[in-house]
């Protein structure tokens, strides 16, 4: 899907959700997006987590949907535990990472911790990035989406990182 129609389907379906004017949104592709490989990377994801090489590339190709959708979004959305782990190590590589986010994005996307000034209601930002996801890529998402508790908003983690020991490494 074009990145253009992408914009144009998201104002349509969630109306509420505005588009980021820092980049150029012609300039966001997907197709680029997935294409990023990073070895040692989805290697790091099988030796931390004990993934099969199968599984650990799902989960390099989920993060790298998550920072699409960063990318797109002009409100903050919040990864899951699982995301949230899989952007972690990948900031590791940080020059890999910041020429990836350069080369797709046009723009560094930072990972910003919620702040306890934040106004934002309790796992809003976590509806808002699953909400996203599903409109972009479909309804049928990986298990690497999975919210388990955002329905009855008990996730210390929904809109916040640095809770888990995952975080710490």
């Amino acid at each position: 899907m074009q990145t253009q129609q992408v914009g144009t389907e998201l104002h349509s379906l969630l109306p509420g959700l505005m588009l980021s004017t820092a980049i150029d949104k012609n300039n966001v592709d997907l197709e680029r997006t997935m294409s990023f490989s990073l070895d040692p990377l989805v290697t790091r994801f099988r030796t931390k987590l004990g993934l099969s090489q199968e599984a650990a590339e799902q989960l390099f190709a989920d993060t790298k949907r998550f920072l699409y959708l960063c990318a797109l979004s002009d409100k903050p959305i919040a990864p899951n535990e699982t995301l949230d782990f899989g952007w972690h190590q990948f900031l590791l590589y940080s020059e890999e990472y910041a020429d990836f986010c350069i080369q797709n994005f046009g723009r560094f996307i930072h990972h910003r911790p919620v702040r306890p000034d934040n106004n934002t209601p309790k796992g809003e930002m976590s509806r808002r990035a699953i909400t996203l996801a599903q409109t972009v890529f479909g309804g049928t998402l990986s298990p690497n989406w999975h919210y388990p508790l955002l329905a009855n908003h008990t996730d210390p983690c929904a809109d916040s990182c640095g809770c888990s020991p995952a975080c710490n490494d």
